[in-house]
């Protein structure tokens, strides 16, 4: 019996086969096209969020290009302070900002429909929302470097030694002590976990941690900075014994774990604080500066700065650094003039100063586009302009030669504080 030979169907089967096969790829290529589709919308969407965000970024700038120059002119003409205070400027620039700017609804026609006008012709799509936070308080882990000493400066000097507890390096070792346990207090109370997360939290020892991480090797003398040492030795970890850069740096602490981190960095900053608003200054920080303040005191003052509503006085804010120094040597007594002078340049030489509104701002803007956002968050900086450098020394007359009648010393009129550009000093994407 001859074998059949009739193939006729095999063609069949072939193109069904290559029919099906064509349909997979087709169906895969037009999912694979329609996901990267998707993908390129998302990127441009997440882009054009981004594009927000740092128009936001600069239009901050902007605003405190404005702040620094009318600061600038209040400086050098006292009599504008009169009818402009530094705290009203700052007020204003640190409004909040939203775009598309929302319509009250009791506008009239006419506002509403230049509103309108201003959003259709501006060239940003989306959505941006900014807020600026000036920063000010003493709670930066760099103001736990020791001062250096210079010895020929000390000598002659060993008769009155100034009081250690009033060293404002350790008064602020002392105020960094005290938020730790407050937060840990705080935190006990509202979360249940606490012990498991915080149990073996000591804060005089994560102060003191922080302290030996900033400083220079073998400078601090303290029992507990062997323990903190050799913690270090055992985890084969160099500590960096300089100053911080980032607030995120407070993640490499040893003996730090991420929850005591994420507990107490938004209480601290590491940026330079150089100038302490004194119109915003509490009485924590007024205690630092003069700790041997009274209760009443401190009363007075807060009375004299804010007012007192129930006796109907009104508040006198600062218009000048130098009326605070007449209020706490003159009208309260405090301290002295001297004692006042030695203690604001004992923080001077930590970097801190004392100013009649702020320097450094937070600033936080949001961009939105469709489903995508993305927020930057900045701190900016308006530095602090150099002083003049200081007449040299008049030289000593020889006693012999014939000299003039002395004249009378004129009493130097401090130079006005001058702020140059701002500038960003760090930056964090979302």
């Amino acid at each position: 019996m001859k074998p059949v030979k009739n193939q006729q169907g095999v063609a069949i089967l072939m193109v069904i086969s290559t029919i099906a096969i064509l349909s997979y790829l087709l169906a895969d290529f037009t999912f694979e096209t329609k996901l990267n589709k998707i993908k390129i919308y998302n990127f441009q969407e997440r882009e054009q969020a981004r594009l927000n965000a740092e128009a936001g970024i600069t239009l901050a700038l902007t605003k405190l290009r404005i702040y620094r120059q009318a600061l600038n002119t209040l400086e050098t003409n006292p009599s504008v302070k009169d009818i402009i205070k530094p705290s009203m400027l700052e007020n204003v620039v640190t409004q909040p900002f939203i775009f598309p700017i929302p319509i009250p609804g009791n506008s009239s026609a006419i506002q509403k429909e230049a509103l309108t006008k201003f959003v259709d012709d501006s060239l940003i799509q989306g959505q941006i929302s900014l807020s600026i936070q000036a920063v000010s308080g003493f709670l930066n882990p760099n103001t736990l470097i020791q001062p250096t000493v210079d010895p020929d400066s000390q000598s002659g000097q060993s008769a009155q030694q100034p009081d250690p507890e009033k060293a404002p390096h350790n008064i602020i070792e002392k105020k960094f002590t005290e938020m730790f346990e407050k937060e840990l207090q705080d935190e006990r109370e509202t979360n249940e976990n606490f012990d498991l997360i915080y149990g073996e939290a000591d804060p005089e020892l994560l102060v003191k941690e922080l302290k030996y991480v900033v400083n220079p090797p073998d400078s601090i003398e303290d029992p507990l900075v062997g323990n903190i040492a050799a913690l270090y030795s055992d985890k084969n970890v160099t500590p960096r014994h300089a100053p911080f850069t980032s607030i995120d740096e407070l993640y490499t602490l040893q003996g730090w774990n991420d929850a005591i981190v994420d507990l107490v960095k938004d209480r601290l900053t590491v940026h330079e604080v150089s100038v302490i608003p004194l119109n915003e200054m509490t009485k924590d920080q007024l205690q630092l500066l003069f700790p041997e303040i009274t209760p009443e005191q401190a009363e007075e003052f807060f009375k004299w700065r804010d007012g007192n509503a129930e006796l109907g006085d009104e508040p006198h804010p600062f218009k000048a650094v130098e009326e605070f120094k007449s209020l706490v040597t003159g009208r309260l007594a405090i301290t002295s003039e001297a004692d006042y002078e030695t203690r604001i340049k004992e923080f001077a030489d930590l970097g801190i100063k004392l100013g009649v509104a702020g320097k450094l701002f937070k600033v936080v803007s949001k961009g939105i586009y469709n489903r995508s956002e993305y927020e930057i968050t900045a701190w900016i900086d308006l530095p602090t302009a150099p002083e003049p450098a200081k007449p040299k020394p008049t030289p000593t007359p020889d006693p012999d030669e014939l000299q003039p009648p002395p004249q009378p010393t004129p009493t130097p009129t401090p130079a006005p504080t001058q702020l140059l550009e701002p500038r960003v000093i760090e930056i964090r994407p979302s």
